[in-house]
């Protein structure tokens, strides 16, 4: 399967199934915003949260090529605690993660 790389990235609030469907179908990256507002998860997780319950715990990264077509990926795994500093830098920096402080 290939995947063309688009310059940005699909944006959609808490679609029906069907809409779901027929992007997730064209294998097109998507942000599905609003979906889970209403989950305890999401009022009571926070990077702080999780690094105190799970921070030592190892957790698979998958990072895809940036070319023109995503062949494949290559994976790793580290720390809940390291993957919550990456989340924080890039909302530094590109401002598309919420702040939990």
């Amino acid at each position: 399967m290939r995947v063309q790389v688009r310059e940005s990235i699909l944006r959609i609030k808490n679609p029906p199934m069907e809409k779901f469907s027929e992007i997730w179908k064209q294998h097109q990256p998507l942000i599905i915003e609003d979906v889970a507002n209403h989950w305890n998860a999401f009022k009571n997780w926070s990077h702080d949260y999780l690094i105190e319950r799970c921070g030592t715990n190892l957790v698979p990264v998958r990072f895809f090529p940036t070319k023109k077509y995503v062949v494949g990926f290559s994976e790793y795994r580290t720390s809940l605690s390291l993957l919550c500093d990456l989340f924080r830098k890039i909302q530094r920096i590109y401002g598309i993660f919420e702040d939990d402080a």
